[in-house]
């Protein structure tokens, strides 16, 4: 595994745990739903690591696995990544991640942050005026909504940005993939799922037997099989808890896997399943999730100039920070989507 590829999965781990232990934190109801992409978030804030200087630099390289390297480096690596990420084909799977960056009109952008956005992010800087909040709120939200396909409507609220806003940076992942082997609609039928021991729903059931790689994980206490998307490489990987409340106890053992090392453990076998087609919609504030993540402090006080990088005056920190993200199953695939916004005061 290359250096890169690990750091990506290193901060992946961290992220989701994180994420977990605050959304458990914060529920109202028993049960909580994740939805999230690490690489979305990794990219928006390697961003942020771009246009950051001194300790907030060295906070970001450290807290986001960026690795050894100068800034040109790191960028040239996530260019390769998203471009050999995204490209499966007329036929293959949908893969797009693409970035938006939006500067006061008043700050003049540094040449060399607007090269390295464009070049290696696929993001585009656009100078609004972020004094007429609700225009430009609109006009973010607009473009998430395109971006993901009509499935985020509104990432932003109107009182996100004021006139002090410096910038935004927004970061839109849609993934739309179609199944090897797809459900068939007349298999689907109603069937308990359980919420936990006590109560259970009745949910569209989709079921399929055939043969998938497929292992099982006594240390984890669970089972994996992997679904393969048509035309491609890639595949989801579904690990399921050997008890029916075992879930929580399963993402804290996964902390410390490699996932790879399961996928490489898995055999073709004969493997009936059993999956509800569903909705997952999931936003999170990121700002106490990333404090955890990154280690960066300086990046969120109000008193330091440690993006100086991005434009000419005064950037003092990354005020805000949140992600939403949505999931939708069916019999042909699923569709995954999620959008990040992180706002520059």
């Amino acid at each position: 595994m290359s250096l890169a590829v690990d750091s990506r999965n290193q901060f992946a781990r961290q992220l989701v745990a994180a994420i977990t232990k605050h959304a458990l934190e914060q529920r109202t109801e028993q049960g909580v739903n994740v939805v999230i992409s690490p690489a979305s978030i990794q990219s928006c804030l390697t961003l942020a690591f771009m246009a950051a200087s001194g300790t907030t630099a060295e906070e970001l390289r450290q807290g986001l696995h960026l690795g050894p390297g100068d800034s040109a480096h790191i960028a040239r690596s996530f260019g390769e990544f998203w471009k050999t990420s995204c490209n499966y084909g007329m036929k293959g799977p949908v893969l797009k991640s693409v970035n938006r960056l939006y500067v006061n009109e008043t700050l003049e952008l540094q040449p060399e942050f607007n090269a390295v956005a464009g070049d290696f992010f696929q993001a585009k800087a656009e100078p609004v005026k972020f004094a007429d909040a609700l225009a430009v709120t609109e006009q973010i939200n607009a473009w998430v909504k395109e971006q993901t396909d009509d499935k985020i409507r509104e990432l932003l609220q109107s009182d996100a940005v004021n006139q002090d806003t410096s910038a935004v940076l927004i970061n839109a992942l849609y993934f739309k993939g179609k199944w090897r082997k797809p459900f068939m609609p007349e298999t689907t039928q109603p069937d308990d799922f359980s919420l936990n021991l006590r109560d259970r729903v009745k949910v569209d059931m989709m079921y399929q037997e055939d043969k998938f790689k497929y292992v099982e994980l006594p240390h984890l206490q669970a089972r994996a099989v992997q679904l393969p998307y048509e035309h491609s490489n890639i595949s989801m990987l579904i690990l399921l808890p050997d008890t029916t409340c075992g879930l929580l106890e399963l993402e804290q053992r996964l902390q410390s896997v490699d996932l790879a090392d399961i996928e490489a453990a898995m055999t073709l076998e004969d493997v009936d399943i059993a999956l509800p087609k569903l909705t997952l919609e999931f936003d999170v504030d990121l700002k106490e999730v990333l404090l955890q993540v990154s280690g960066s402090r300086e990046l969120w006080r109000h008193s330091t100039d440690s993006l100086s990088s991005l434009a000419a005056g005064h950037i003092r920190d990354l005020w805000q920070s949140g992600q939403a993200g949505q999931t939708l199953y069916d019999k042909d695939g699923p569709e995954n989507i999620s959008s990040q916004a992180s706002r520059l005061h």
